[in-house]
């Protein structure tokens, strides 16, 4: 658990709570960082804590803390004023950043034993900088690979999808046009390593004349080369809008019929979060959570003066309030990606991240099914699937406890990740009411509970 506190020498310590598998607290450590430095980024792995802090100067420093030895390591860097860093990943000795550079996109590779940097700009032949951004980037430990995946935006009718791979030290592989002959707009693109030289890439597609995705794809790629491509409507798959009361969609059917008598297509868009591609014996098991951006309105007053008369002026502009999570949409392809069977259902979240996020944990996999978990306001959902699309269990668990009977939980948000073995974490904040004798007394609370499936 991570908290920092001011230090009289101009510096702020950064206090790490530790605690072993029975939640019991074990030690504090601290780490005393200069009070410019501000904690943006995080990433973990089995036996590591990485944490990236910056200031507004520029300088920034990435922090490693073992979780076996309890100790620190620290890498300064710099990067221009006008440059930022974003998105970090870890992968064996080398950290990876996106960043841009006077608005063109770059990646920053720190080495974690030398402290070297290599920020380089990222460049497709043909095609201007200015046209390119970064849409995605993975570490594929099967492979031993950094993939980032890059939109060009050619016109407002016209995009591409590159992808560029490099090997466990930043250095660039190969590069090629994953949308090169795509039937339709690539939106988002997701991979999967299956071995060699062979991938599985998902994501969402639109009309080339609209970046509003209306549909999924499944790829089969071998030595940069699309082997086959398999494209899904929304509304063409059989259980994709089963989270929905049935009222909505047979309403959403009725419009999609009358769009089709004159002609026209219906459509309906979703983003999706998909997770790496399980390989069974059969094919692949593909998992997705659908989203959408939501927005609130804001009212932005100005006064200006003329002539000594003062004019007020009001606006309206559409902030960003994030992403609301609605279902997740679970699938199976053969070998050839060729839709098998698919399931949906609702998984409506308590808060709305402003990052993509995965709320979705596989509890237990054995050689037929499958079990999947999250949290969902102050309870945990389990569903199972068989690997022939049937329902095995669907369960919700009791509220999740504050430890005093008398207390009466207002607001829960929470979350649940994989621990170790059968036990997953949950994790989250509660708001609570309770009587004191004659005194109500409210209080906020952060949790963590050990579950085990």
């Amino acid at each position: 658990i991570l908290a920092n506190t001011k230090a009289s020498s101009g510096e702020v310590n950064w206090k790490f709570d530790k605690y072993d598998n029975e939640l019991e607290f074990v030690k504090s450590l601290e780490l005393s960082l200069p009070k410019e430095y501000y904690k943006d980024e995080t990433f973990r792995d089995d036996n590591n804590l990485y944490l990236l802090f910056k200031s507004r100067k520029g300088d920034y420093r990435v922090v490693r803390y073992s979780i076996k030895t309890d100790e620190f390591d620290e890498i300064d860097g710099s990067i221009e004023r006008k440059a930022y860093i974003r998105d970090m990943a870890v992968y064996k000795d080398h950290a990876y950043f996106t960043a841009s550079k006077r608005g063109l996109p770059h990646l920053l590779t720190v080495d974690l034993k030398t402290g070297v940097q290599d920020y380089r700009p990222i460049e497709i032949e043909g095609i201007s900088s200015k046209k390119l951004s970064i849409d995605n980037m993975q570490i594929l430990e099967e492979s031993n690979e950094v993939f980032l995946m890059v939109e060009a935006t050619i016109s407002k009718r016209q995009n591409r999808m590159y992808v560029i791979r490099m090997n466990d030290k930043g250095q660039i592989k190969d590069h090629y046009n994953f949308s090169e002959n795509a039937d339709y707009r690539i939106n988002s693109l997701t991979a999967s390593s299956l071995g060699g030289e062979d991938y599985v890439f998902s994501g969402t597609y639109s009309s080339k004349a609209s970046s509003a995705s209306n549909g999924m794809y499944f790829a089969l790629v071998s030595k940069g080369k699309v082997t086959s491509i398999n494209y899904y409507d929304f509304l063409d798959l059989d259980n994709f809008l089963n989270y929905l009361p049935q009222r909505k969609q047979e309403k959403i059917e009725k419009k999609k019929s009358k769009k089709e008598d004159r002609g026209k297509e219906y459509t309906i868009s979703y983003w999706l979060a998909t997770h790496n591609i399980i390989k069974v014996d059969d094919g692949y098991l593909f998992l997705a959570e659908a989203y959408y951006p939501t927005y609130r309105t804001e009212a932005r007053t100005t006064t200006t003066f003329v002539n000594g008369v003062a004019t007020t002026t009001t606006t309206y502009v559409q902030v960003f309030d994030g992403y609301q999570y609605t279902h997740a949409f679970f699938a199976k392809f053969n070998f050839k990606g060729e839709k098998v069977w698919d399931q949906s259902f609702e998984m409506w979240m308590a808060y709305k991240p402003f990052y993509v996020k995965r709320f979705i944990n596989i509890a237990e996999q054995t050689q037929d099914a499958i079990k999947l978990v999250f949290a969902t306001y102050n309870k945990i959902a389990s569903k199972s699937f068989s690997f022939n699309g049937e329902v095995i269990s669907d369960e919700m668990s009791d509220e999740i406890e504050t430890g005093s009977d008398t207390d009466k939980t207002k607001r829960s948000f929470s979350n649940i990740s994989f621990w170790y073995g059968n036990y997953f974490l949950a994790y989250g904040s509660q708001t609570i009411k309770n009587k004191d004798g004659d005194e109500k007394r409210k209080r906020t609370v952060y949790f963590v509970n050990k579950i085990k499936f």
